[in-house]
């Protein structure tokens, strides 16, 4: 532009008619009046990105930014844009570093740390190389392309609390509850540990037997089934006194074990309820269902529920096993009943979910276009939590049986859905992808708007399902060691 004003001026000072006829044949005036035009339209969007930024309107100001560098890309109003980006991280609050220093911004006239969630602005022809950066998170590499997305997140990985390592690598899921971790090892012994890594033990078992499921602790005990039809009691602590048990079940276990309200509950192949009693393996009843289960059974408060492939869900009292109503399904049931304060939860195979009172009243009818197996339901405190046909996790409203969130799974869900307080547990397969093997991934997600808050990526296939109480969560490792989460 100056070297075209520069023409201009001479060719006004000459004058002559041979210099008007070059300037006519070279187009001088038209290039100036277009470049002049170029220009301004330059400036205007720039200044309109300058506002919209002002104005928090960063998507629009992005839009901009990229005409600027695609049409104008040659003036200096574009290589001084430069295209905004929204980075975040899951869990948020990560600080984002750049060549070693944290990068900031001024709030209020002051200096703080730019943490996730935060808007990025990236020159347009570079890769701007960050580090994401939380405490109890493994540091996260970012490459940020201001071309690509408009937004980039990712999710931190976990660092593990703490390995516990036992004589010999874990074969079933972890039990966990009272302080304690509980878990099946190789070579028929049970792995018994203090949460806080202390009093490490492997208890051998008697014979060829070996643990078979995942161990419940609960009452100061660990329960378990094993491999030759077998329903054991061991105590936590040999000093408090609590006796060791071992109940034969001549037909073998077709459900998982349930624990709860002082009783132990189960369905064996012959499609036999059975209830025990805790502290002393004595059988309190036992009824036979007539039909195959659709899961095992659930204990709340006082009452055993279960559900059967012909369409019946049937209550027991823990108590004494005297028989409450039994409801009926136009479908048969695909997996346990989930029930709380006087309501039945249960897939369906009419491919929806159903939510029923006790009384046999139909509250609501959710479809999930495919059938449920049993694992892939479960309850938190104010929704449903299920597998859609999509492979997506839902959240379902508890009242109106309204789908309030859905969240896409990156995986094969595994060993089913564990809610724990607010956070909803998925372990989930992910197949081979270039240099890295096909492994299994630990998630904890938000319950009620199914917002991922952070995974953990194991090195092959756990051996089990992970559990949770109030402060950790264990999960089986395929290393053979547990590992421990806050």
């Amino acid at each position: 532009m100056v070297s075209l004003n520069r023409v201009r001026e001479l060719l006004a000072s000459a004058a002559a008619a041979e210099d008007v006829a070059w300037a006519l044949e070279n187009q001088v005036e038209r290039t100036w009046v277009k470049l002049r035009d170029h220009l301004a339209e330059a400036r205007r969007l720039a200044e309109s990105y300058d506002a919209l930024m002002a104005e928090g309107k960063w998507q629009d100001a992005r839009e901009l930014a990229l005409r600027l560098h695609s049409e104008f890309d040659s003036t200096q109003d574009a290589r001084r844009v430069r295209v905004p980006v929204m980075v975040d991280t899951r869990p948020s609050g990560a600080a984002l570093v750049r060549n070693g220093v944290p990068m900031e911004r001024v709030v209020d006239g002051k200096s703080e740390v730019l943490r996730t969630p935060s808007l990025v602005l990236v020159p347009f022809a570079e890769r701007l190389s960050l580090v994401a950066m939380l405490d109890g998170f493994t540091p996260r590499d970012l490459a940020i392309d201001g071309k690509t997305a408009a937004r980039m997140e990712t999710v931190l990985e976990v660092i593990a609390h703490r390995r516990i390592t036992f004589p010999t690598a874990v074969q079933t899921g972890v039990g966990i509850g009272e302080g304690w971790i509980a878990v099946g090892l190789r070579g028929g012994r049970l792995g018994v540990a203090r949460s806080d890594g202390t009093s490490v033990r492997a208890i051998e078992m008697a014979g060829l037997k070996a643990v078979d499921s995942t161990p419940v602790v609960q009452n100061g005990r660990i329960f378990f089934t094993t491999n030759e039809n077998t329903l054991e009691c061991v105590p936590i602590d040999t000093s408090l006194g609590v006796a060791p048990w071992t109940v034969a079940v001549r037909n073998g276990f077709a459900t998982e074990l349930m624990v709860g309200e002082g009783r132990l509950a189960c369905v064996d192949r012959e499609n036999v309820l059975s209830c025990w009693e805790q502290a002393s393996g004595a059988l309190v009843w036992s009824v036979s269902l007539d039909a195959t289960p659709s899961g095992p059974p659930t204990i709340d408060r006082r009452q055993v529920s279960i559900g059967t492939v012909d369409g019946r869900a049937l209550r027991f009292d823990a108590t004494d096993g005297k028989p409450g109503d039994v409801l009926r399904s136009e479908s048969p049931l695909t997996t346990r009943i989930l029930a709380d304060r006087g309501v039945l939860y249960f897939g369906s195979a009419d491919a929806s979910i159903k939510a029923v009172t006790t009384e046999g009243r139909v509250l609501w009818s959710a479809p999930m276009g495919r059938n449920l197996a049993d694992g892939e339901l479960a309850l938190s405190a104010k929704w449903v939590l299920a597998i859609d046909r999509d492979g997506s996790l839902v959240a379902i409203d508890r009242s109106s049986g309204a789908v309030t969130a859905k969240l896409p799974l990156q995986g094969t869900p595994q060993r089913g859905l564990h809610v724990q307080g607010p956070r909803v547990l998925l372990q989930l397969r992910r197949k081979r992808e270039r240099s890295q093997p096909a492994h299994d991934v630990l998630q904890a997600v938000q319950a009620d708007q199914l917002v991922l808050q952070w995974e953990y990526a194991d090195q092959g296939y756990a051996p089990g399902a992970a559990s949770a109480d109030d402060f950790l969560v264990a999960l089986p490792a395929a290393g053979g060691e547990v590992i421990l989460f806050r």
